[in-house]
């Protein structure tokens, strides 16, 4: 066997060995974004439930100011946390995103600039009015920002 001939297998190994790593990377870090934005979407939980106490008493206000503009905050992260190829079709079992996220792209990212807009509303309502105003603008908040998201561009349960 020639030099050369041994030398065309070690490139072309080294390009086959770089292009499946590359995939991986590719793969892993998708996998990330998916599990970053599942992440970002759970601390929501915690957000609601500082209003959630608030509203019912004896939750601390503070707490749920700092809350709802948390909201706003996670939105703006989760704005960029949807790269191609994270879509429920893409990665079964993992991701829950509809396609129509990317077929829709700017009508899709308006969500979390209008979140962010409800979230300083949320917020306002929290200082200046009652548990029962907030209960109102919360329920509002979760209408016209989660369920209605979540409707259009996740896959159900």
């Amino acid at each position: 066997m020639s030099v050369i001939s041994n030398l065309r297998r070690v490139i072309f190994g080294g390009v086959a060995v770089l292009s499946v790593s590359g995939a991986w990377t590719v793969a892993y870090a998708q996998l990330d974004m998916v599990k970053a934005r599942q992440a970002a979407m759970k601390s929501f939980s915690a957000d609601g439930k500082a209003i959630a106490d608030y509203i019912k008493g004896p939750g601390d206000k503070e707490a749920a100011i700092k809350a709802a503009n948390d909201y706003g905050v996670v939105a703006a992260q989760l704005s960029k946390m949807w790269p191609k190829g994270t879509s429920a079709a893409d990665m079964p079992g993992v991701s829950k995103a509809k396609p129509a996220v990317w077929a829709d792209g700017a009508k899709f990212t308006v969500y979390f600039s209008a979140m962010a807009a409800d979230s300083k509303r949320l917020a306002d309502k929290i200082k200046t009015g009652s548990p029962l105003d907030v209960r109102a603008a919360s329920a509002a908040f979760a209408m016209d920002n989660c369920v209605s998201c979540h409707s259009t561009y996740r896959e159900t349960q």
